[in-house]
């Protein structure tokens, strides 16, 4: 919640590559009925900025639609993508076609642009890449953690820290 709050304009200085976002990937990693959720509600509690939305997971093209501004009265601010439990991320990201994944890490690894470009306006999304701030909250189980950790050969070295949180 605090990093959804820091404007999108805040960013950190390219010094090799591009200028790279604040936007933050969080999961709460613990036991069935170990406070995963509530560290969220907790949070809320804590930092009640109004102007966060949260919001809960869809595809990656609705985390697109999230940022698009189709009118002068869309906000193009920040949206915290909360997921109380990650075998729904695990059902979303399973169709072959999915862009979810790569969506999410799009938004949270450089805050790289969104969105697909349709044959028709009204399905296009293209969100400017560091024109948003972008947030996931993801309550995990450590036997379920294999589609955060499992989606490409960068994140096997991963596998050990879960594990060693978790005991």
């Amino acid at each position: 919640r605090v990093a959804a709050s820091v404007p999108y304009t805040v960013q950190l200085p390219g010094i090799i590559g591009d200028r790279a976002s604040l936007n933050l990937l969080c999961a709460f990693v613990g036991t069935p009925a170990a406070g995963k959720g509530a560290a969220t509600k907790a949070a809320a509690l804590a930092w009640p900025n109004t102007e966060i939305l949260t919001r809960p997971i869809g595809s990656g093209q609705g985390i697109a639609e999230a940022f698009t501004k189709r009118s002068e009265k869309d906000a193009l601010g920040a949206v915290i993508f909360d997921i109380p439990e990650v075998s729904a991320l695990t059902a979303l990201a399973s169709n072959r076609e999915s862009v979810l994944l790569p969506t999410l890490k799009s938004m949270a690894a450089m805050g790289e642009q969104l969105g697909q470009t349709n044959a028709s306006k009204e399905t296009s999304r293209n969100v400017a890449a560091h024109s948003y701030r972008g947030c996931l909250s993801v309550a995990v189980q450590p036997g379920h953690a294999a589609v955060l950790l499992d989606d490409d050969d960068a994140a096997v070295g991963e596998v050990d820290v879960v594990a060693d949180l978790t005991r």
